[in-house]
């Protein structure tokens, strides 16, 4: 089943290496890194579709594509 890990570098709750860890441990999954983003991708919730993070959007740019694929 193809996966989609998406993590951000930044996060204080999940530590980025349990990330790495999943990804070893999915086959056919994908992991897509958002350098500067936290745990919730730099925004606050409940999220404001107005005023998303430059880092939620790429995450939820990268979770289309890989749906679309």
């Amino acid at each position: 089943i193809p996966t989609l890990i998406v993590h951000g570098k930044k996060d204080e709750t999940v530590d980025f290496d349990d990330a790495i860890e999943l990804q070893n441990s999915i086959k056919n999954s994908i992991l897509v890194t958002i350098d500067q983003g936290g745990h919730v991708f730099n925004s606050s919730h409940p999220f404001d579709k107005d005023h998303l993070s430059l880092e939620l959007k790429t995450a939820l740019d990268q979770s289309i594509i890989f749906i679309k694929q």
